[in-house]
């Protein structure tokens, strides 16, 4: 209901009140997520609703457009981190990896029995008939259950971190990132592939650069035009190196810039 009000505000150019539904509809499928996780019926969960945070990001960043500033940057960054961690963790949970492996039984036993009442919760308070006494006290008790859940995060927190941030992940910041580049001389450019906008990131121990790239279809395009080049037979003259140039061109142009000279490590997501 959020993601669909931000559409309409969006269509109507009131980008700040799009921002506002678009928020609040990302942690609503953020909470409701790290509550069903690590139930392997609700893998799939996140998957049709990546659109919401690539709607997010392409608010802000047509906020940035508008400001012409580097405030919005930050935002986008860290909206950009939550997207791709969302997609990979989809992807580890179709993977039927079981995650809970290290953790004690008990733990694994709580997540478990809590993860089920959650369920048949939901399931009760979505009954039709259900009476407004009724319906208020399942309510209540779904407040209770999930204050448990995440108590129990907390939990897996001290005694298996790792297990943790998969459940209910940090993503990374522009800060943290920089921390561990070490200096001027290692970069990272990271991408983000939208249906309708991508995303480049060139971020150093001190600086960080953000541009516009066309959507995922053109740029797939282009770099599968390139593969195809350099996976034909050999001729008689090569041309990948020319290929290869024009993907610089399109990809990694930062690179260019005088200020970055001095880069000798490159780091690319």
């Amino acid at each position: 209901a959020y993601y669909g009000l931000g559409q309409c505000y969006e269509k109507n150019g009131e980008l700040i009140a799009a921002m506002d539904c678009y928020k609040n509809s990302i942690e609503i499928i953020d909470r409701i997520r790290s509550q069903i996780f690590l139930d392997t019926f609700k893998a799939g969960f996140v998957r049709n609703k990546l659109k919401v945070y690539e709607s997010m990001i392409n608010i802000l960043y047509e906020l940035k457009r508008r400001d012409d500033s580097k405030k919005y940057e930050k935002e986008i960054f860290l909206f950009i981190e939550k997207v791709k961690a969302r997609a990979f963790l989809e992807g580890l949970a179709e993977s039927k990896i079981d995650i809970r492996e290290n953790l004690s039984q008990e733990l694994r036993d709580e997540e478990e029995r809590i993860s089920d009442q959650i369920t048949s919760i939901i399931f009760h308070i979505s009954r039709p008939g259900l009476s407004i006494k009724d319906k208020k006290a399942l309510e209540e008790k779904l407040s209770r259950e999930e204050d448990s859940y995440m108590r129990l995060i907390l939990k897996m927190r001290e005694e298996n971190p790792e297990t943790a941030s998969l459940v209910s992940p940090e993503p990374s910041r522009q800060e943290l990132v920089q921390g561990i580049l070490g200096d001027d001389r290692t970069a990272l450019i990271e991408y983000f592939l939208g249906e309708n906008q991508s995303y480049l990131f060139f971020i150093t121990k001190s600086g960080l650069d953000f541009h516009p790239l066309p959507a995922r279809q053109e740029i797939e395009k282009s770099v599968k035009g390139y593969l195809k080049l350099i996976s034909a037979p050999p001729q008689k003259e090569f041309l990948g190196r020319l290929g290869a140039r024009r993907l610089f061109d399109e990809f990694l142009f930062p690179l260019k810039d005088r200020k970055y000279r001095m880069i000798e490590k490159l780091i690319i997501v």
